[in-house]
């Protein structure tokens, strides 16, 4: 019985090493599917797509499971928890709201999901958005509102 390395010669390949372990994820959202993706991409983490029973998974070494399990935690699974995060349907009102952000040092990123941009945050008081919608301007109320408005308690609006 031939072993070793003659072995080895004869049949001209390495014995087969033994595979690596890995993990996989799908996501039903196809929003979210991508978003794990790019932030994977983001990271350097390699990763393969490998299609069963019709469904798509993103699949990664174990070596990367820890560092995969916190993006998915941070920017995947929990990304509109909490909520930390607003949609604008007038992209001048979104845009208003980041540079509010922006001018109180809350770092934010614009996020697409379920056919929608998103702002989302993760650190800041709970109420941003009312404290936007607060600090803007009444003058686009008619005057009468206007009066009317500031005449009110603190969160008036018109």
């Amino acid at each position: 019985m031939l072993t070793g390395y003659a072995f080895r010669h004869m049949l001209g390949a390495e014995p087969a090493s033994r595979p690596a372990s890995t993990r996989a994820s799908s996501y039903s959202d196809p929003a979210r599917q991508q978003r794990l993706k790019d932030e994977l991409a983001k990271a350097g983490i390699p990763y393969a797509l490998e299609v069963s029973d019709g469904k798509e998974f993103i699949k990664w070494s174990a070596e990367h499971d820890a560092a995969v399990e916190d993006i998915k935690r941070r920017k995947v699974d929990t990304l509109f928890s909490g909520g930390r995060n607003a949609a604008f349907p007038d992209p001048a009102l979104r845009e208003e709201f980041t540079d509010w952000l922006t001018r109180r040092g809350i770092s934010f990123e614009i996020v697409n999901s379920s056919g929608g941009e998103f702002v989302v945050w993760e650190k800041g008081p709970d109420d941003l958005v009312r404290q936007f919608m607060e600090s803007r301007p009444t003058t686009d109320c008619a005057p009468e509102a206007a009066a009317s408005a500031a005449g009110k308690a603190k969160s008036a609006r018109c």
